[in-house]
């Protein structure tokens, strides 16, 4: 079957590109200077300079690219249906830098 563009007609929009941030890769950007983390995100989102992504997602609770220890939630204790020990730390710290400068490029939203 031979695969055709036909550019006069428009099937839907596309809203931006984007990547994952996972723990690690959160780990990684954290163990950089304020400089190098800019470089990075320069590279990731600037769309003079970089990819020019528009769009990221991570994960919720543990990933199978998490830097140490068996699995988790946000809230690891058994029967706790009243959520008194969920907690969003784990996940929050990761990104402690994301929107702390005043970069030349968007965030993406």
């Amino acid at each position: 079957m031979p695969f055709r563009i036909n550019d006069a007609v428009e099937f839907q929009k596309i809203d931006g590109f984007g990547a994952s941030f996972l723990e690690a890769v959160l780990i990684s950007i954290n163990s950089l200077d304020s400089e190098g983390q800019e470089k990075i995100l320069q590279s990731l989102f600037d769309p003079e300079k970089g990819a020019g992504f528009s769009a990221m997602r991570t994960v919720i609770g543990s990933t199978d690219f998490q830097s140490v220890g068996l699995f988790y939630s946000y809230d690891d204790s058994p029967g706790d249906v009243t959520m008194k020990d969920f907690s969003l730390a784990r996940g929050l710290g990761a990104m402690d830098w994301s929107h702390s400068s005043n970069r030349p490029f968007p965030w993406p939203s």
